[in-house]
């Protein structure tokens, strides 16, 4: 029989549930090992066991599920081949106790589940059915139950249903010429969908429109999510045309048809998150799709045609029409970016723990939140550790620890320990990622009113400066960190459900915008009403309406995590947990002191976080490592790559004379004198000291990004800028390039 499997660990993962991992056998005595007997007790003898057996040789992970909450389980693991099963071996530790942090805060989750959305988007449609209005769910009268209002309203409706048939039909307009239009940039690959006059489709929504956009924006992001409901939304609007509000929006979806039709495609992507307006009082909604995923999507409209995207930039750099700074050139301009946010609005974090930090930027009028511009759905994060779960122990840990007092550090479990080392790994990680001075570890506050859980499997634990810091009114700055960027709370919270929680994102879209035509029919309702009867009846389908508003209110506050961090933030009276009994253990200084002076300026976050272990990304066994450098074209400014394998133990002094007499082509002399300047992400430049070694240099451009250029000695550093950009157009297609701003992240494969 084979020996007991090694490197058993238990992990707590949920209330009721721990995860067992464990590893093969040292030995398994001649014969394979074809499966695996997890057992498990609430006493350390075993006495009464329940067990199950994997029946996979691969599979070393088993999820104990069930359990009593705050009950011990003890757990031991058995390998078996054909002879039977061998010697067990008990965890380390031996037990885990099922908990949440719940437990200690003394609150229940609320759980904003589908049956919520049913509940009230049956109760609107009962009583409506209730109060003798039948109406099919596109809102269209029935016609057994014809009413006298509703005849009275039959001439007009027919006429205007006449007339619509013979006015209705697309038209793309040329140029945007004063008014709000619909713009779509539909791509596919490498390609993008024009008209025949090789410009964006695009539609007039109204010539007149109010100043104030905003809510009407707010509402069509909403309906971006619910494109298969976008034809039932129209005779809703109609019913409501008494209704000022819903003029534009009516205008809006009218066009929105439109594109659908010329485009031969229902769902016409999502809303970028900020419209376009220039100085003529011309505004742009822009729609952006990629229909790169969607191999079922065969789009080719009779009007349009397909262009490759260098063709399309080039054609709008040589046209004249463009004037500087109007709608049509800017979003030219902001296209990329839009592209790029598109796709980065979709990413999510891994499953796991962070501790993130919010950090606000405010005005009279607004309030934003810094967010990763690779990840707009997710605050400035580090990992802790890839459970999500925080223990009733480790949450108590947190409070209990925010009295410097405290001695119960000397008595902390293994896993307790283990905690702390993760929390403050990431913790220091996080500030130094952000570059924020040792005073602001010290004045921050962790947010412990929740652990704020995005997904089952994803947590954060937030940090957050002093009240004082907070409530500052700041305007934008031109200095903030190249990877991210502020973000609106409602954009952000957009963002964050969509990466994260899409279905709830589009159930309460449609919800939402449902109740809000109901509502208005139901108020023009009550003020047609006549008889008595029809007043209690239409005061009664009111008075339900605005109770299914209230409800979905709740649902939708409950979902709105950031906006009670933000509110605790900014209260004065509000304490948290002070980080400053961490800061002995936790010096920001010591971190940035640890690396070579080059390396004190913020680093690229992302490149970081998918960076975090080293020792994955580059073969520590292997003494041979490949690194990339650039060289400069004699006769312009770019740089281009070129690969050198070399001893992980070379130093670049001695990497020197091989590259000279590699590339004896390029440098003018044998004996030129040469630099190795590391052009960084943030568009700083620093010349490498000659004694680092090959797997030093490598370590540093995981985690910190950026290239290493080799120039001549009389080389300036001063154009920077302009130089990391003419080399990222230049880069082989197989680099993955996520923006062409210099100080963007670029992912090298190095």
């Amino acid at each position: 029989v084979p020996s007991a499997p090694t490197n058993v660990h238990l992990v707590v993962t949920g209330s009721d549930n721990i995860t067992v991992t464990f590893d093969e056998p040292l030995r398994s005595n001649g014969a394979m090992i074809i499966k695996y007997k997890i057992e498990w007790s609430t006493d350390e003898f075993f006495t009464n066991l329940s067990s199950d057996v994997i029946k996979s040789c691969f599979l070393r992970e088993y999820i104990i599920r069930n359990l009593t909450v705050g009950q011990k389980c003890y757990v031991r693991v058995s390998a078996s081949n054909m002879k039977g099963f061998g010697e067990t071996n008990v965890a380390n530790p031996p037990y885990c106790t099922p908990s949440n942090w719940r437990e200690f805060s003394k609150t229940s989750r609320t759980n904003i589940c589908d049956l919520r959305f049913e509940e009230i988007q049956n109760k609107i449609f009962n009583e409506r059915e209730g109060n003798g209005m039948n109406r099919s769910l596109d809102g269209n009268e029935s016609s057994d139950t014809p009413s006298r209002r509703n005849y009275r309203r039959s001439y007009g409706n027919l006429r205007r249903n006449f007339r619509q048939l013979f006015q209705f039909y697309p038209r793309l307009a040329k140029s945007i010429k004063r008014g709000l239009y619909l713009v779509s940039v539909m791509i596919n690959s490498d390609r993008i969908l024009v008209t025949n006059e090789d410009v964006l489709p695009m539609v007039e929504v109204d010539e007149n429109y109010g100043h104030n956009l905003l809510t009407d924006f707010q509402w069509f992001m909403k309906l971006t999510f619910v494109w298969e409901d976008l034809k039932s939304v129209r005779p809703n609007l109609e019913r409501c045309s008494s209704a000022t509000s819903f003029y534009l929006r009516m205008k809006i979806v009218q066009a929105a048809i439109e594109l659908q039709t010329l485009e031969e495609i229902n769902n016409l992507g999502r809303l970028h998150h900020a419209y376009i307006r220039d100085n003529e009082g011309n505004v742009a909604f822009v729609l952006i799709n990629d229909l790169s995923s969607d191999t079922r999507t065969n789009v080719s409209p009779s009007n349009l045609k397909w262009m490759a995207m260098t063709k399309f930039f080039e054609l709008m750099k040589e046209s004249s029409s463009l004037t500087t700074n109007s709608c049509l050139q800017q979003i030219i301009d902001k296209l990329p970016d839009m592209i790029d946010s598109y796709h980065a609005s979709m990413r999510s974090l891994d499953p796991g723990l962070y501790v993130a930090y919010l950090k606000m930027q405010n005005s009279v009028d607004s309030i934003r939140v810094m967010v990763n511009k690779h990840m707009p759905g997710s605050l400035p994060c580090t990992k802790i550790r890839s459970v999500a779960n925080v223990s009733k122990e480790e949450w108590k840990w947190l409070h209990t620890n925010n009295n410097e007092n405290s001695s119960e550090d000397e008595s902390l479990d293994n896993s307790l320990e283990l905690f702390k080392t993760q929390f403050f790994d990431a913790a220091k990680q996080l500030f130094v990622m952000l570059d924020l001075p040792e005073t602001h570890f010290s004045n921050s506050r962790i947010y412990d009113s929740q652990v704020v859980e995005i997904r089952d499997d994803l947590s954060l634990i937030i940090l957050m400066s002093t009240a004082d810091e907070v409530n500052i009114l700041s305007s934008p700055s031109n200095h903030s960190l190249a990877s991210f960027i502020y973000l609106p709370v409602y954009i952000f919270e957009v963002f964050q459900h969509l990466s994260n929680n899409y279905r709830f994102l589009c159930q309460y879209s449609r919800i939402s915008i449902c109740l809000d035509f109901e509502l208005i029919y139901a108020q023009q309702n009550q003020r047609e009403a006549f008889s008595i009867n029809e007043l209690d009846e239409t005061r009664y389908r009111l008075n339900n309406l605005l109770s299914c508003q209230q409800d979905l209110d709740d649902i939708w506050r409950l979902s709105r995590w950031l906006v009670h961090v933000i509110n605790c933030a900014k209260d004065k009276t509000y304490s948290g947990i002070s980080l400053k009994p961490f800061q002995s253990s936790t010096n920001v200084n010591d971190i940035k002191s640890d690396r070579s002076p080059s390396l004190k300026s913020p680093f690229n976050s992302t490149k970081y976080l998918i960076k975090q272990n080293l020792d994955s990304c580059i073969d520590i066994d292997n003494d041979i490592i490949e690194i990339t450098f650039y060289r400069s074209l004699l006769t312009s400014n770019s740089f281009v790559p070129f690969k050198l394998k070399v001893n992980k133990l070379t130093k670049l002094n001695e990497i020197l004379p091989i590259i000279l007499k590699q590339q004896q082509n390029i440098f003018f002399k044998p004996n030129s004198l040469l630099n190795f300047v590391w052009v960084r992400p943030n568009e700083y430049e620093n010349i490498i000291e000659e004694n680092l070694t090959a797997y030093e240099v490598q370590t540093r451009l995981l985690r910190f990004g950026g290239q290493i250029h080799i120039r001549l000695g009389s080389s300036s550093l001063s154009n920077s800028s302009q130089m990391l950009h003419t080399t990222l157009n230049i880069l082989p297609s197989k680099l993955e390039i996520n923006s062409k701003e210099p100080g963007s992240s670029v992912n090298f494969n190095i």
